[in-house]
């Protein structure tokens, strides 16, 4: 339960200018890039994330027993895979890839430890960024903007990666914010025009793994909700104005974006024979290392390719990932955490449910758990859920918070 006293308020609440500085550069890693180097940008990323939410977790937060547990074994899992890789895997790819697992402990401890609220103001404040990233990627599409390099095309179109810094995090944060604007119409109808940017840009993004998590989601949604077919028509009425638009914006972009899409599962569709060799060479070399502990810890990490080369390739799953690095029971660990994080979400906040459906479905296919906008929103959608539930508290009370 959230504490709603209202003397207590100005202490739940976050720093709303903080919070609003920490969405900033969590999602727009390609703002920095104009300032300083790619590397640089990370590191500043990674910096002002930790900083972030070691502020939510410092005030009078409590750690539950239950999830100390889960995290002291994952990190066990880490630190034992990472000794037993030394002789198989370059230190510097060791080292890169578990920086990302620890960030990734920490980020969830704090974030379902913290006692403080995210102030709403802080959520507008996300729906605005996340639309001007929007607006900024449309630019890029249609030439009014300059292409960043780590934009991309697929048959002739651009696919954006807009301020983000990349074309691959552009669609995962813009799905997983869908979600949680959907989620806050309950408490504010100005996140319906979020939400319908959001999905629009989505669309317009040519990324399959945003349509996934997209569609399971959507899926999910729909087999949990009472009010299915309310909910069903008022969605499918807006996907139908949204596919409207861009079929009469641009016919030859609307084919290709509808080409796109619906090859998603042929092996001849650009990208995905390379992903089913990846996949098929992941498992056999699973295989033949120790599969109850990984000993290639970071051998196939997107950040040991960065650092040493392309030699250091990637196995396009995160779920594979996992399993190389941290072997059976090290991957158990991580999911299991990740289920901690989806129980703290209330039974009454589906929308934010899916999100997190969909996305642990979409690491099976995609390496996306290196992806830092896409680790600190999913570590934040628990808290969403809380401060979500304080707002609307306050609301039928008639406080303002």
């Amino acid at each position: 339960m959230v504490d709603i006293n209202r003397n207590n308020t100005r202490k739940l609440l976050a720093n709303k200018y903080l919070s609003a500085f920490f969405f900033i550069v969590a999602l727009s890693r390609g703002g920095l890039e104009i300032l300083t180097s790619k590397n640089i940008s990370y590191l500043i990323q990674g910096v002002t994330s930790i900083a972030f939410f070691s502020y939510l977790v410092f005030y009078y937060s409590k750690i539950a027993s239950s999830l100390l547990e889960k995290v002291t074994k994952l990190i066990f899992c880490i630190l034992f895979s990472m000794v037993i890789s030394f002789p198989f895997v370059h230190e510097l790819a060791i080292l890169s890839f578990s920086v990302v697992m620890f960030f990734t402990c920490f980020v969830f401890l704090s974030s379902l430890s913290s006692s403080r609220i995210i102030p709403i103001q802080s959520i507008y404040f996300l729906g605005f960024l996340v639309c001007f990233t929007v607006l900024w990627a449309w630019g890029q599409q249609i030439g009014i903007v300059q292409i960043s390099e780590d934009s991309t095309f697929i048959a002739g179109f651009i696919r954006p990666s807009s301020i983000t810094g990349s074309y691959l995090h552009y669609p995962l944060i813009l799905v997983l914010t869908f979600f949680i604007f959907l989620q806050f119409c309950t408490y504010k109808k100005i996140f319906i025009l979020f939400a319908v940017i959001t999905l629009a840009g989505l669309i317009s993004s040519f990324s399959r793994s945003g349509i996934l998590i997209l569609v399971v989601g959507l899926f999910f949604y729909v087999a949990k909700n009472k009010k299915i077919i309310h909910n069903t028509i008022s969605f499918g009425f807006v996907l139908a104005i949204i596919a409207a638009c861009v079929y009469l914006f641009d016919l030859e972009f609307f084919d290709n974006l509808y080409q796109r899409y619906l090859t998603a599962s042929s092996l001849e569709s650009e990208g995905n024979s390379e992903r089913f060799e990846s996949w098929t060479f992941a498992i056999k070399d699973f295989a033949d290392g120790f599969i109850l502990f990984g000993n290639k810890f970071g051998l196939y990490g997107n950040v040991s390719g960065n650092l040493l080369g392309s030699h250091y390739g990637v196995v396009e799953s995160g779920v594979l990932e996992l399993m190389l690095s941290l072997g059976l029971i090290g991957t158990y660990y991580y999911f299991r955490l990740m289920y901690y994080a989806y129980t703290k979400i209330s039974k009454n906040h589906l929308w934010l449910k899916s999100a997190y459906f969909g996305s642990a479905l979409q690491v099976l296919f995609y390496q996306s758990i290196e992806v830092l906008p896409f680790i600190v929103l999913m570590a934040l959608v628990p808290l969403l859920s809380k401060t979500l539930i304080f707002y609307i508290s306050f609301q039928r009370s008639g406080a303002d918070a």
